[in-house]
């Protein structure tokens, strides 16, 4: 049993339901997503407005720690954006955003994408922390790689996830079938 175990569970809150977690929760995404990764307005517009779609805002103790933009499939909760607030870093919370999904929805795996390993990168050595990180919070390589327009994250997936083609048929549903984006195997 890790110490984040023996701390109070994470407030979350809806940003449908609150104006100023939407304002805390789209300050947020600006500052730790740079323009090349976030979603455009219109699509973005879309996603809150899809019942499966949740944003949210994260709270410790009354303070702003997070957020996470996930959508609730047939077959996995999909993570498209998670982030901590940096006042609130280096505190176990984002383990706890990820812990507090899992069980809120207990038979579902979990589905998320970070940036791929890419030595030649700038940001490397974050890339391997964020990573690592995921790991140590049970999740694994898929050795599937996602593919929006010329950017590549690695698809990573805790227990219980195998069905690729399956995840693969139910995001492009959410967005209508849309090109935007294509999931291939990792060479």
């Amino acid at each position: 049993m890790n110490d984040t175990q023996y701390k109070s569970a994470l407030e979350m809150r809806d940003t449908r339901k609150d104006e100023r977690c939407k304002a805390l929760v789209e300050a947020l995404y600006k500052e730790a997503f740079p323009p090349e990764e976030r979603l455009s307005p219109v699509t973005m517009w879309f996603l809150q407005h899809r019942q499966s779609c949740h944003y949210v805002a994260f709270f410790d103790e009354g303070a702003f720690a997070g957020l996470a933009l996930y959508i609730e499939l047939p077959s996995c909760l999909y993570i498209a954006f998670l982030a901590v607030d940096a006042s609130m870093r280096s505190r176990g919370i984002g383990s706890r955003i990820l812990s507090a999904l899992a069980q809120a929805y207990p038979k579902l795996p979990v589905v998320l994408e970070i940036e791929r390993l890419d030595e030649h990168a700038a940001n490397y050595q974050q890339r391997v922390a964020r990573l690592r990180f995921y790991e140590r919070n049970g999740f694994v390589r898929t050795n599937y790689l996602k593919k929006e327009g010329s950017q590549y994250y690695e698809i990573l997936a805790n227990g219980g996830f195998s069905d690729i083609a399956q995840f693969k048929r139910e995001l492009r549903a959410v967005f209508f079938y849309l090109p935007l984006f294509d999931v291939i195997p990792q060479s």
